[in-house]
């Protein structure tokens, strides 16, 4: 798997928050998405910008915040 790493946090209640992350990263075509309900984050594993997931998590309607690339 190529790409970054990027973390964010999301204010996610459920698993249907989960799902709606992954939902939205998947029409931009990303390498992987992982989402954690107990942490409220999503790490989104991809080359595309950072600009371009966030545009993509905010259709989400959730609170987003870019936290930084994960190793």
């Amino acid at each position: 798997m190529t790409g970054v790493k990027h973390e964010f946090s999301m204010e996610m209640s459920c698993e249907g928050c989960c799902n709606a992350a992954k939902r939205v990263l998947g029409k931009i075509g990303v390498d992987a998405v992982v989402t954690d309900l107990e942490t409220k984050t999503v790490t989104v594993t991809t080359d595309a910008s950072v600009e371009k997931l966030l545009e993509a998590l905010n259709k989400t309607g959730k609170k987003i915040q870019y936290i930084g690339v994960k190793e």
